[in-house]
């Protein structure tokens, strides 16, 4: 039994014996003021149910409280006390009930799915674009949901649901948790650490990361390439591999960036590993399992590799004599302004900002979104127009929408309508100065906006290892019980009123890297060993030429 239903029980029984004993001295002092002592079972049940909710294995218990009630309305000390004993008796079954109850607490993950599933396929955006067969997701996923709601697993119910998400390549998708909870359903997905992260190299060799030092007497150490995975290729235990998220990324060129990395977590209590030695011969060892989280073996890796500028939010750094860094975290700036959409404030200052650095000698400009989750169009658009060549600039199309029906109005063919397009003026304060903004796939969301608006402008350069992640709708969500559905439920179309940036089945967004640095042991050296921004030292450099 779960500790609050324990205690509930325990409080019952107390209050019958506490009751019984109360039914003589009311019979003894008559006072009416005495009768409210029977309505504190009441009280004592709604609040445990406040703490742990209602569940029909306590119905035994709920009966004791009504039985307990009965003592407000007689005042005779028999009746009172035989209320007393039946009540104690009541709370007692209530123990053997749950303890061999199948559905005690069970939580009924199949019926969070049905729901949650059925507001989705309303509200997502991008069925047609995306091809997705909503009657075929339900077939495979409703057993699926019914398994763990019969196993009662909150982690596979997680995994199940990231799995689900995972379906659309769309990195507005997602399912939230408690904390505790996704990182289990990550360490379970992702496997054991056998110290260190395959990944693989621009050349299409696959070599070893983030390497444990306990690996060196194996002859393994970072950039040893590995030939085989437990009798498999790198690219076979990766598909193996249990992690959801494996084919999640919006963009297919960004799930080609990630390939391998799930594999070094598949395996047992050894993994027999293939690799190519320093004298060049290939050898074979058996490496132990150090531990079952190599979620966060791989987490601090693709930190490593999705480093950012290290500054505050909206702010600007001086990187050389003509160079700044403009950091954007997040499209997101105050309370105040977040609230009304008005970010002039914010522009005001960041202009104020800028021209006060160009007059000490600065010309060009980072704009580094690495990381940054998205936010505000608002502020997507009040940068633009700072740095946007002078005149009014296409931003993005707004579909049709029936306010009556609270829906979008589309054509014959199912396509969206274009009502009306926001644009901007720019304003051009660099000058006809350089700017290169700083890309991976984290760059989600109104970042998507950003890099989609401002790569139209001569003067700008969007550079990265991966493409930015590709997923630019509006998001709301769908609350469960157990965790909530974030998906893409607002349109927003580009110029000719298809979809603005996501890509569609095809799996390829409308975004692009004027620059893709190639992900070579080089980068891995300054990454890893010396602990560089190789990416913004690379811009740096870009900007010279």
């Amino acid at each position: 039994m779960e500790y609050y239903d324990i205690l509930f029980v325990i409080a019952l029984a107390a209050l019958s014996v506490f009751l019984w004993k109360m039914a003589d001295h009311c019979d003894r002092v008559k006072s009416a003021k005495w009768k409210l002592l029977w309505l504190t079972p009441a009280f004592v049940a709604f609040f445990f149910m406040l703490l742990n909710g209602y569940d029909i294995c306590l119905l035994c218990a709920y009966a004791a409280v009504g039985v307990l009630l009965l003592g407000f309305f007689s005042e005779n000390k028999r009746f009172r006390q035989r209320l007393s004993i039946a009540a104690a008796g009541l709370a007692v079954l209530t123990v053997p009930l749950c303890l061999f109850s199948d559905v005690y607490r069970r939580a009924d993950y199949t019926a969070d799915f049905e729901e949650m599933f059925s507001e989705a396929k309303k509200r997502y955006v991008m069925t047609k674009y995306k091809n997705i067969d909503w009657d075929k997701l339900y077939a495979e996923y409703l057993p699926k949901f019914k398994e763990v709601t019969k196993n009662r697993d909150e982690v596979g119910n997680c995994i199940l649901w990231e799995s689900f998400c995972a379906e659309f390549h769309d990195g507005h998708v997602n399912f939230a948790a408690k904390e505790s909870v996704i990182d289990e359903a990550d360490e379970r997905s992702l496997g054991n650490d056998y110290g260190l992260v395959t990944m693989k190299l621009s050349d299409g060799r696959f070599v070893a990361l983030n390497v444990d030092d306990s690996l060196k007497s194996y002859g393994i150490h970072q950039l040893t390439e590995i030939t085989s995975w437990d009798g498999m290729t790198v690219e076979e235990a990766h598909e193996k591999s249990e992690y959801p998220f494996k084919h999640a990324y919006a963009d297919i060129d960004n799930e080609e960036f990630y390939l391998g990395t799930c594999a070094a977590g598949v395996g047992g209590d050894t993994v027999k590993v293939g690799f190519i030695a320093d004298d060049g011969s290939e050898k074979t060892v058996e490496l132990p399992k150090l531990d079952s989280t190599y979620s966060k073996r791989l987490k601090k890796t693709v930190d490593k590799i999705n480093r950012s500028y290290p500054a505050a939010n909206l702010t600007f750094s001086v990187a050389d004599d003509d160079t700044v860094c403009l950091r954007m975290c997040a499209m997101s700036y105050d309370a105040d302004s977040d609230s009304s959409e008005d970010y002039g404030l914010m522009k005001g200052k960041l202009k104020r900002d800028f021209l006060e650095l160009k007059e000490s000698g600065a010309r060009d400009l980072i704009i580094d979104i690495r990381g940054n989750n998205g936010g505000s169009g608002g502020i997507v658009q009040a940068i633009a127009e700072l740095f946007a060549p002078e005149g009014e600039h296409f931003y993005a199309n707004n579909p049709k929408w029936d306010v009556m029906e609270k829906r979008y109005i589309k054509d014959e063919n199912d396509d969206y309508i274009i009502d009306c397009a926001t644009t901007f003026k720019g304003e051009d304060i660099l000058d006809g100065g350089k700017i290169i903004i700083l890309v991976n796939n984290k760059s989600v969301s109104a970042a998507d906006h950003l890099t989609k608006v401002m790569s139209q402008f001569d003067n700008v350069t969007v550079m990265g290892f991966t493409e930015p992640n590709g997923s630019a709708q509006g998001v709301s969500a769908i609350g469960g019980n157990y965790g909530a559905l974030y998906l893409s439920s607002s349109a927003i179309l580009d110029e000719d009123g298809g979809i603005f940036v996501d890509s569609g089945a095809d799996r390829q967004s409308s975004q692009s890297l004027d620059i893709k640095v190639p992900f070579d042991e080089e980068a891995v050296h300054s990454l890893f060993d010396e602990d560089e921004d190789y990416l913004f030292e690379l811009a740096l450099k870009e900007l010279k030429k």
